[in-house]
């Protein structure tokens, strides 16, 4: 994890960027940061906030534990829903590969 700072405003940042080594790794998708922003316009910003970043400058709005909670929570049931998905995918495949349609 790296810290990045920018006056009061603090942020933790966990980076899927690059590997160990310094070579390039899958790109991230969902990329979490929690920070607090003292004087931000906003007041939800003003208070220890999670966001998240599912691409480049893509971000959910700044979301407290109990949001972050129910956030997680619906992540979680489209997680299962793609294993359930993936499933059917490796089953129509299967069929299709010998010769069944």
């Amino acid at each position: 994890m790296a810290a990045t700072g920018a006056g009061r405003s603090v942020a933790w940042r966990i980076r899927h960027r690059r590997t160990a080594a310094g070579s390039a790794a899958e790109p991230y998708w969902v990329h979490p940061s929690i920070s607090t922003r003292p004087y931000a316009l906003e007041p939800e910003e003003g208070v220890p906030h999670v966001k998240v970043e599912f691409d480049e400058d893509v971000w959910t709005p700044p979301m407290d534990p109990a949001a972050f909670a129910v956030f997680i929570d619906r992540l979680a049931g489209h997680v299962e829903h793609l294993r359930n998905l993936h499933a059917q995918l490796v089953t129509a495949v299967a069929a299709h590969q010998s010769g069944e349609q």
